[in-house]
């Protein structure tokens, strides 16, 4: 059994297997031509010397400086390295590989410009059964998870450190273990890296599927979805599904969800363990 990313058809139950059962990843054939192609796009920016911030510029106040294509790798690295600040406790392994399985999935879409080895490292990474350590404390959820996910690719780039058969060590030696060549980050790489808030969502979409799964030992068949309501009802048609459970962050907190009977068309709110 193996979970197959193409960027577009990543579901809950995948992300549960690979987080959690630690079923392997593979990347679709059909995306990687994708991928590539975006990559050059990328590379003939920097080469043509064109102003695009990020890439051929600093970051932030420093917007307006620019940047040789001899110094896209350093600026790149001391991205990551400067954002490495979070602290705390570390998330649990389940956490992190979502946030790795979810990140590619990303990525795989071929609209980020970063290179198909990266791509294919972390999968490496997933299936060879690194787990980066990231801090739980460090995101405030603007811009992007800049401090967790800068964490994260630290192990990539053979920094940091990761939890490897069950130790923590080194990110180096992680890789070295698994037989993993860290990599160099190349232009906008790092950049890319750190958008998007995917371990505070991982997180709550922990705690909605956990709230499904208690449902489910009830013996009740539903369907978790944070998917637009038109696609999850669909998908819950062609299932045979008889309820749709949608839970968002307020629910959440009140340990409720939101009901849809595919019968009778009732829709409500109801307490957990009011459910029978």
């Amino acid at each position: 059994m193996e979970v197959l990313i193409d960027g577009h058809n990543l579901t809950i139950e995948d992300v549960v297997n690979v987080s959690r059962k630690k079923v392997k990843v593979k990347l679709s054939e059909k995306c990687k031509k994708k991928i590539s192609e975006c990559r050059d796009a990328v590379d003939k920016m920097v080469k043509d010397k064109k102003v695009v911030y990020g890439l051929t510029t600093g970051f932030a106040s420093f917007k307006d400086v620019a940047i040789t294509e001899d110094q896209t790798e350093e600026l790149q690295k001391n991205l990551i390295e400067s954002h490495s600040v979070g602290v705390g406790n570390p998330f649990k392994e389940e956490i992190v590989r979502a946030a790795i399985l979810v990140r590619i999935n990303s990525l795989s879409q071929g609209h980020s410009g970063v290179r198909l080895i990266v791509i294919q490292t972390l999968i490496d990474m997933l299936n060879r059964g690194i787990y980066p350590f990231v801090p739980e404390k460090g995101s405030v959820g603007s811009s992007g998870d800049l401090a967790p996910l800068s964490h994260l690719m630290l192990v990539l780039m053979g920094k940091g450190e990761a939890f490897y058969n069950g130790k923590k060590i080194k990110g180096s030696l992680a890789m070295k273990k698994a037989k993993i060549s860290p990599l160099k980050l190349k232009s906008k790489e790092g950049l890319v890296k750190k958008e998007k808030i995917m371990v505070l969502s991982v997180n709550q979409e922990k705690e909605a599927i956990e709230i499904v799964e208690k449902l489910r030992d009830k013996g009740l068949k539903c369907y978790y979805s944070n998917i637009k309501i038109s696609k999850a009802l669909d998908y819950a048609n062609s299932k045979n599904v008889s309820k749709v459970i949608f839970v968002g962050e307020k629910e959440l907190k009140e340990n409720r969800v939101k009901m849809k009977d595919m019968l009778s068309g009732e829709e409500k709110l109801v307490s957990v363990d009011e459910i029978k």
